[in-house]
C-alpha cells in the first residue's frame, strides 16, 4: 500500500512525463474500451447506433495516432536524459503529429464497415486499405526507432533492478502498440474471418491482464524509472559555502572540490541559496530553484547541505538525498564537527559506492 501511495504522490508531479504517461494511457485505454463495449452492447441490443459507432471509430484511430506520437517523446526525452540526444528530434516530432492529423482526416471520409460473421451481423470497422499501407509503412519505421532508441536507454543502466522495471512495461506497451495497429485494420481485405477478432481480443486480456500485474507488483515503476535517468550531479556543501563533495552521473567520477570551477560553483549554490533566503526574507531554507527545465533541489543536514541537479523532482528523489546526506554525516560525524578544511578523510570509493546505492 505504501507503494501505491507513493506512485499516486508521483503522479500528482505537474512534470512534462507525467502527463506523457496519463495522454499515453487515456489515449490507449478509451480505444480499448471502446472496442469493448461494442461487443456488450451488440451481444445486449444485437444493434449499434450508428452515429456514436462511426463517430467512437473515428476517434479510437486518432487516440492510437496520438498514443504512437506520445511514445515518441517519451522515448526521445529518455534518451536525452540518459546522454543520447537525438538528432532532429524536433522534425522527427512535428512529422509525426502531422502524420497522426492527415491520417486521422483521411479516415473519417474513408473507413467501411466489414461483416466477419453474416448471421449475427455483427460487424467492425476498418481503416480503407490503401490508407492503412501508408500508416502501417509509416509507423513501422516508428517501430524500429523506438526498438533502437530502446535499446540504447537499457544499455546505460546499470542496475538490474531498475532494467527489469523498464524492460517489462516496454514489452508490454510494444505488444498494446502492435494489437492497437492491428485493431484498426485486421488485415482486411486479405483476412475477413471473426477469428481474427476473436484472436485480437485474446491478446488484449494477456495484455491487459500482464500489465495489471506488474503494475500490482511494481506499483512505483514510473517513478523509480523517472528517478534513474533525473539525477545529473550531487553536490555536498558545508554551511558556510565550501564544497565538500561532487559526483557527476554522467562522467561517472568524483570532482576534485578544490579546484577554480568547482570553487565558483560552490559559492554559486551557496550565494544563490542562502542570497535568495535573505533577499525574500524566508523564514526556512529554500528547497528548490528552477533553471528552464532543470531544477537544482536543496536538503540540509546537520553540518552540510546536499544538492542535486535534477531534470525532474519526485518525493523519492528528496527522500533519497536525505538518506545520503543522513548517511554522510553519521560516518564522518567527528571529522565533519572538527572539520579545518582538510578533505583528506574522504573515502571516494565509499562515498560512490553509497550515492549508487541510495541514487541508482
Amino acid at each position: 500500500m505504501a507503494q501505491f501511495r507513493a506512485s499516486i504522490e508521483y503522479l500528482r508531479n505537474k512534470s512534462e512525463t507525467n502527463l506523457l504517461i496519463v495522454i499515453l494511457f487515456l489515449s490507449f485505454g478509451l480505444g480499448v474500451i471502446y472496442d469493448c463495449s461494442r461487443v456488450i452492447i451488440f451481444a445486449t441490443f444485437g444493434t449499434f447506433n450508428e452515429n456514436i459507432d462511426t463517430n467512437g471509430f473515428g476517434m479510437k484511430v486518432f487516440l492510437i495516432l496520438l498514443a504512437f506520437s506520445i511514445i515518441i517523446r517519451i522515448i526521445i526525452k529518455y534518451s536525452e536524459i540518459s546522454g543520447h540526444k537525438t538528432e532532429k528530434d524536433l522534425q522527427i516530432r512535428i512529422f509525426y503529429v502531422l502524420a497522426m492529423i492527415l491520417f486521422s482526416v483521411l479516415n473519417i471520409f474513408t473507413f467501411y464497415p466489414t461483416i466477419f460473421y453474416e448471421e449475427s451481423g455483427f460487424f467492425v470497422y476498418n481503416v480503407n486499405f490503401i490508407l492503412g499501407l501508408h500508416i502501417y509503412g509509416i509507423y513501422i519505421a516508428l517501430f524500429i526507432f523506438i526498438m533502437r532508441r530502446s535499446k540504447i536507454i537499457l544499455n546505460e543502466i546499470k542496475n538490474e533492478e531498475v532494467k527489469k522495471h523498464v524492460v517489462i512495461p516496454l514489452i508490454s506497451i510494444g505488444t498494446l502498440t502492435f494489437e492497437r495497429s492491428f485493431s484498426i485494420g485486421y488485415l482486411s481485405p486479405i483476412i475477413e474471418s471473426y477469428y481474427i477478432i476473436i484472436i485480437d481480443y485474446l491478446l488484449l486480456t494477456l495484455i491487459l491482464f500482464f500489465l495489471c500485474l506488474f503494475i500490482f507488483k511494481y506499483p512505483d515503476t514510473m517513478e523509480v524509472i523517472s528517478t534513474y535517468f533525473s539525477i545529473k550531479s550531487v553536490y555536498l556543501v558545508r554551511s558556510n559555502g565550501s564544497l565538500i563533495y561532487e559526483f557527476d552521473f554522467q562522467k561517472e567520477i568524483p570532482k576534485y572540490p578544490f579546484s577554480p570551477k568547482r570553487l565558483i560553483l560552490a559559492g554559486f549554490v551557496y550565494a544563490v541559496s542562502q542570497g535568495f533566503k535573505t533577499v525574500l526574507e524566508f523564514d526556512s531554507e529554500i528547497d528548490t530553484i528552477n533553471f528552464g527545465k532543470e531544477t537544482l533541489l536543496f536538503k540540509h543536514g546537520k553540518y552540510l547541505f546536499g544538492v542535486l541537479y535534477i531534470t525532474e523532482t519526485s518525493p523519492s528523489i528528496v527522500k533519497k538525498l536525505t538518506r545520503f546526506i543522513r548517511q554522510f554525516e553519521d560516518y564522518y560525524d567527528k571529522e565533519l564537527k572538527e572539520w579545518k578544511g582538510s578533505l583528506s578523510f574522504l573515502e571516494h570509493d565509499k562515498i560512490k559506492n553509497w550515492i549508487y546505492k541510495c541514487f541508482r
